[in-house]
């Protein structure tokens, strides 16, 4: 949808500006639409994204996604269990993609401060 082309608009805008990585968050769409959308701004901007969905209210869906060059850097699956610890969660996957979801919404904005934290100290950008 359009929130989603935003968050790619956004996305190629970082890359020109010498990030690294995005964390985004859309409300209210499924791990299916997640995978979609990171998957397109993988893909459209060469970062590492790291989306989050806060669902009906009470659940987070997560979905990490990082290219092939920064995987050993930053695993994927690495990446989202750290994060999914800060919202009582679990999931799992592969370097370059993982998802999971959680359940501890009041920990989202933690979760969103270790996301970009822990970007920040593997790949370098801001």
């Amino acid at each position: 949808g359009s929130a989603a082309a935003a968050r790619v608009a956004e996305a190629r805008a970082a890359a020109d500006a010498g990030d690294k990585f995005v964390v985004v968050q859309v409300d209210d769409v499924d791990g299916k639409a997640l995978q979609t959308l990171a998957q397109k701004v993988v893909k459209e901007s060469g970062l590492a994204v790291f989306a989050l969905s806060v669902v009906d209210g009470d659940k987070i869906a997560c979905l990490a996604s990082v290219p092939k060059g920064d995987a050993d850097a930053l695993p994927a699956n690495s990446w989202l269990q750290t994060v999914l610890a800060e919202v009582n969660g679990r999931g799992g996957g592969r370097p370059a993609q993982a998802q999971g979801s959680g359940t501890d919404v009041a920990g989202l904005p933690k979760a969103l401060e270790v996301a970009r934290a822990m970007a920040t100290e593997a790949l370098g950008g801001r």
